[in-house]
C-alpha cells in the first residue's frame, strides 16, 4: 500500500509539473538534440535511422517533457531488442489524418507525428491493454515501477495530442505519437540552446558517477561534458570508493539508488565515515516516502528522478556546487 500511495503522489506531482512554462520549438531540432544525447547510451548491436520530415515546423511544448517522453520511448524499444535490432525514429507532417482527429478529437488541422519503432518482439493483446497504466510494468525487475509509458501518455494527452501502438511486420512494435502544430514562429523568447546556456561557470569541477548501468553512466556522463564539467564513472559502490581513494579532489557524486553491490543508500552511509562535506546527489526512477524521510539522514544532500533531463541535472548542480562553493 505504501508504494501504491507513493506512485498516486508521484503521478499528482507530474501533473502539476505539466502546467509549467511552455516555449515554441522546432519539432525536428527537439527530437534531434535529444537523440545526439541518447545515441551514446545505446549497445553497439543497435543500429538508429532517424529521418526527419517536418523541416521548420513548431510545437508549443514543455521542452523538459517532450525530451523526457522521447528518451523513455526510445529506451524502452532498446531494452525491448535484446540481441540487437534497428531502432527506427522519423518525424513528419501534413498527413491524411482527419479520421484519427476525428476519433480522437484532436483541435486543429495542423499536426506533426513522431514515429518510433524496434525489430524486438512487439507487444502481445493482452500487454497492449495495459501498457499505459501507472502500475503495469513486464520488465519484472526491481529497477522497474512501471511509471514510464504512463508518463509519456500523461505528456501527450497534456499536450493536446495523441498516442497509439501497433505491431509492424515482420516483428517489432511502432509507437506514434500526433502534437498540433503551431503557426507561431515567435522564437525570440526560447531559452538558448543546452550547450550554450548551461555552461557551468567554474570549469575546474570533477563529478563522480555511479550506477551499475552503462547506459545511464554514458548519458549523464555527456551531459556533464556538454556543461563543461569534469568526470569520473563508476560501476558500483565498491569501485567509486577505491576511485575516491585515488582522487580527494571529487566536488560531487552522482549515485543510482538501486544497484546489487552496495545500494545508494550504503554508499552514502559509508562515504559520510570519512567525508562530510562533499555533496550527494541520489538517483532514482521513483522516489519512495522512506527516502524523502531519511535521505538527509544518509548524508545526502538532494534527491534527483530519473530519467534525467538536462535542465533538472544543470539546476542540481547549481544549487550543489554553488553552496559548496560559498561554504
Amino acid at each position: 500500500m505504501e508504494k501504491a500511495r507513493n506512485l498516486v503522489r508521484q503521478i499528482l506531482a507530474f501533473g502539476q509539473k505539466l502546467d509549467s512554462t511552455r516555449s515554441i520549438e522546432v519539432f525536428d531540432d527537439l527530437i534531434a538534440t535529444t537523440l545526439s544525447l541518447l545515441k551514446d547510451s545505446f549497445p553497439p548491436s543497435v543500429e538508429v535511422l532517424w529521418t526527419p520530415g517536418c523541416a521548420d515546423t513548431r510545437i508549443q511544448c514543455n521542452k523538459t517533457l517532450i525530451d523526457q517522453l522521447f528518451m523513455n520511448l526510445c529506451w524502452n524499444a532498446v531494452q525491448a531488442m535484446h540481441e540487437g535490432g534497428t531502432l527506427s525514429i522519423k518525424t513528419d507532417q501534413k498527413g491524411d489524418w482527419a479520421a484519427i482527429r476525428s476519433q480522437f478529437q484532436l483541435k486543429g488541422d495542423d499536426h506533426v507525428r513522431l514515429v518510433i519503432s524496434d525489430t524486438g518482439p512487439g507487444i502481445d493483446a493482452k500487454t497492449k491493454n495495459h501498457i499505459y497504466e501507472p502500475f503495469f510494468t513486464t520488465k519484472g525487475s526491481s529497477k522497474s515501477h512501471g511509471l514510464g509509458l504512463s508518463v509519456v501518455h500523461g505528456v501527450v494527452k497534456a499536450h493536446g495530442g495523441t498516442i497509439l501502438v501497433h505491431n509492424i511486420k515482420p516483428h517489432g512494435a511502432c509507437f506514434e505519437i500526433y502534437l498540433p502544430a503551431t503557426k507561431d514562429h515567435n522564437i525570440a523568447a526560447n531559452q538558448p540552446e543546452f550547450s550554450d546556456k548551461h555552461q557551468y561557470r567554474n570549469n575546474k569541477e570533477t563529478i563522480l558517477i555511479i550506477d551499475d548501468e552503462e547506459d545511464v553512466r554514458k548519458i549523464l556522463r555527456r551531459m556533464l561534458n556538454d556543461m563543461g564539467i569534469k568526470t569520473l564513472c563508476a560501476e558500483s559502490g565498491p569501485r567509486a570508493i577505491e576511485i575516491i581513494k585515488n582522487n580527494p579532489n571529487i566536488n560531487l557524486v552522482i549515485t543510482d539508488y538501486l544497484m546489487p553491490e552496495m545500494s545508494g543508500e550504503d554508499f552514502a552511509k559509508t562515504f559520510r565515515l570519512h567525508n562530510k562535506s562533499t555533496p550527494i546527489v541520489l538517483l532514482s526512477a521513483v522516489i519512495e516516502p522512506r527516502t524523502v524521510r531519511e535521505y538527509r539522514a544518509w548524508g545526502v544532500n538532494a534527491l534527483l528522478q530519473k530519467p534525467v533531463v538536462p535542465e533538472d541535472l544543470y539546476e542540481m548542480i547549481c544549487a550543489q556546487l554553488d553552496g559548496e562553493n560559498k561554504a
